[in-house]
């Protein structure tokens, strides 16, 4: 379980989020939308622990996020942002292996080339191993990315909870591999991990999210159980855009038409 509790983050006299009380239960896929500025990714990066807050409390089953060793923190929970930077060259097969880093202390184990190997496979970058990173387009670069996450939160066994933060991380992917990325972020979450992403795409949301979580002002303004149960008043309230909400039947997702 992820919990925050009065969350307040200030730039200034700027207030960028505004007092979030929730919680985040493994197993549901928790998708955060909202408009540009409506404070989605300072909320990940300070439920991550990137950021403390000036007030409130971010808390990891029971133990505050800042209080966590952070060698300990990165064994669990994994960030894949919208484009990582990276200024020098290294093998795409040296980038995955970082998710490693957490778990070896001077060298890596076969066991750790052996899950790279199978994280690079699951996001189809295997036949890129030896690439410069550098030369990669954005889209190679996030599936890299992704692999590195995956080999971060493999072979932990299940003796603490895991934690993956996507915050935009499917803005540069192509179709297939927006699905791809969202369909293993499911099977983890299915797992029993804690999965919260931030997406742009309502209507990839609803086909993914156990819950939506909308944000203005930084605040949480609307949370559904559901995808089922959004409403044009809802998406206009938001994100000041009209649109209608096509329910196809036959138990599939409702269409957002803008």
């Amino acid at each position: 379980m992820l919990s925050v509790r009065n969350l307040e983050y200030r730039v200034g006299k700027k207030e960028i989020l505004r007092g979030i009380t929730t919680e985040f239960s493994p197993g549901t896929f928790h998708v955060i939308v909202g408009p540009n500025g409506s404070g989605k990714s300072t909320f990940l990066k300070t439920f991550s622990g990137e950021l403390k807050p000036q007030h409130g409390e971010v808390v990891y089953d029971k133990q505050d996020v800042f209080s966590i060793n952070k060698t300990e923190l990165a064994r669990k929970r994994a960030v894949l942002s919208q484009q990582a930077e990276l200024h020098f060259p290294l093998s795409v097969e040296e980038i995955v292996m970082m998710g490693r880093y957490p778990h070896f202390v001077y060298k890596p184990t076969p066991n750790d080339h052996a899950i790279c190997s199978d994280a690079m496979k699951n996001m189809d970058v295997e036949d890129l191993i030896d690439r410069d990173y550098l030369t990669l387009s954005g889209g190679e670069k996030q599936r890299v990315q992704f692999a590195r996450v995956l080999a971060q939160l493999s072979g932990n066994g299940s003796e603490f909870q895991k934690y993956l933060f996507l915050d935009e991380a499917v803005s540069h992917l192509d179709l297939k591999h927006q699905h791809q990325l969202l369909n293993i972020a499911k099977a983890i979450c299915s797992q029993g991990a804690v999965v919260i992403a931030i997406l742009h795409d309502l209507n990839l949301s609803i086909n993914y999210a156990d819950r939506i979580v909308f944000m203005k002002q930084g605040k949480i303004v609307y949370d559904l159980g559901e995808g089922d149960s959004i409403t044009s008043s809802i998406i206009k309230d938001v994100f000041d855009v009209d649109a209608r909400i096509i329910n196809p039947g036959d138990g599939h997702k409702p269409i957002v038409v803008f």
